[in-house]
């Protein structure tokens, strides 16, 4: 995770490349946007969708969460979580970044 300064009332965006290795088993991947809050993490926004619905091998899916800042402290964090009880899956991440957005 990371904490990032923003502006409270304007919307920001965050977003990741992925890709998986085909054939491994499918994990979920969720990309979450929390406000910090009497110094406890709160989520405002997630985007979790199976890594079997991510491109695999030369092609990268780009997945976005997207929340109105209540706070001028955004965390953002990454999950993944298995699938029917799968030890483990590969999934390459790059190029994470966070913007100020358009409503």
């Amino acid at each position: 995770w990371q904490d990032i300064s923003v502006v409270a009332g304007k919307q920001y965006s965050f977003a990741i490349r992925a890709r998986r290795s085909p054939g491994s088993p499918p994990l979920n991947l969720t990309l979450s946007i929390e406000a910090i809050i009497d110094g406890k993490p709160v989520a405002i926004a997630d985007r979790q969708l199976s890594t079997a619905a991510i491109e695999s091998d030369d092609g990268w899916s780009v997945i976005q969460a997207d929340a109105v800042a209540a706070y001028p402290t955004l965390r953002l964090l990454i999950r993944t979580t298995s699938i029917d009880g799968a030890d483990s899956a590969s999934i390459e991440l790059e190029n994470a970044r966070a913007w100020q957005s358009q409503p």
